[in-house]
């Protein structure tokens, strides 16, 4: 029985591998374009001693419902805040210090919905 060779012509494996693409480009699911969002909801629970940023998605947002079990999707539109920012929207000193030198100082719980992506990073 003679085994089937695939043809070792360049322009045959690529037009296979660009049909392979096609495909599986095909399997993502819809509503899969990055959305930009507003600017993240910041608020504080003084009783818990916690800042939250960000919110759940909403399924009657048409373009978060797809990433509700799923908020992790390369794709899942997110709306990112920085340390700098997020010290503005709280515009309370003793929450979150800024020390100088790229060092802060948080004196509370922060919880980073869905919606939302802290960027604690050197800004250089």
């Amino acid at each position: 029985m003679n085994a089937v060779r695939s043809p070792r012509n360049p322009a045959h494996r690529l037009i296979t591998i660009v049909g392979l693409l096609l495909v599986a480009l095909g399997t993502l699911p819809a509503h899969t374009a990055p959305v930009a969002l507003a600017a993240a909801m910041v608020r504080y629970d003084p009783s818990r001693n916690t800042i939250y940023v960000g919110d759940n998605y909403s399924p009657s947002d048409p373009a978060q419902a797809p990433f509700i079990g799923y908020p992790s999707h390369p794709l899942a539109p997110k709306t990112s805040i920085s340390i700098p920012e997020l010290a503005t929207a709280l515009n309370n000193p003793i929450l979150l210090n800024d020390q100088g030198g790229g060092i802060w100082l948080l004196k509370a719980n922060v919880v980073i919905s869905q919606t939302a992506r802290l960027e604690a990073t050197n800004g250089r």
